[in-house]
């Protein structure tokens, strides 16, 4: 009876006893596992940070020689840009005096000239002439004329560099509403001469 009990104890203890094997093993397998992983980890950075070396070291290369170029261009002499275009708002008339025939006007026997401006503002009528030839004196004798109305005034001839001008400023309320001829009679020096043109009132 003793023997019996001894015998079914042993039993029990052996499996007890190799059931730790097993357990002690995967622990080694894990910690042998553990280290390769730490170690495959710590050489990434590594060769990544060598990979990364030749790239650092092709682009500084590439900035010296950027900026060998930028040195280059820069003593090199520079080139005179082709001169800009001149635009049409920019463009002055001329107002030199018209020859007439290649002849200088002031030669000429009659005095010739041209409006530069005839407009209204709705208060004033002003009307600018220009006359080719240069005068120290003389007047410019305006009539406006319209199909109902008409007006004239008389204004003294002023000397520019080297051409002359008069000039009209007439109130709109002395004026009909419409379209009025203009009639400007130069005289000066025995010498006479007409400009013409139209203004809106």
């Amino acid at each position: 009876m003793d023997s019996s009990v001894k015998n079914s104890e042993m039993e029990n203890a052996t499996p007890r006893r190799r059931s730790f094997r097993p357990v002690i093993f995967i622990a080694l397998v894990l910690v042998i596992v553990g280290v390769f992983v730490i170690i495959l980890i710590n050489k990434k950075p590594a060769e990544s940070a060598k990979s990364s070396q030749p790239e650092t070291v092709a682009k500084t290369e590439e900035n010296k020689e950027d900026k060998k170029a930028e040195e280059k261009k820069s003593e090199e002499p520079a080139v005179p840009s082709e001169p800009e275009a001149v635009k049409e708002e920019e463009i002055i008339e001329d107002q030199s005096p018209v020859k007439l025939d290649g002849e200088d006007p002031n030669t000429s026997n009659e005095l010739t000239g041209v409006i530069n401006y005839a407009e209204s503002d709705g208060e004033t009528v002003m009307i600018r002439a220009t006359i080719n030839q240069y005068l120290e004196s003389g007047a410019c004798v305006l009539d406006l004329t319209s199909t109902d109305d008409s007006f004239n005034l008389t204004d003294q001839i002023t000397p520019s560099a080297s051409t002359s001008t008069c000039s009209f400023d007439i109130a709109t309320s002395l004026l009909n509403s419409g379209k009025y001829n203009i009639k400007i009679t130069l005289s000066s020096e025995g010498k006479k001469g007409i400009i013409e043109g139209e203004v809106d009132v």
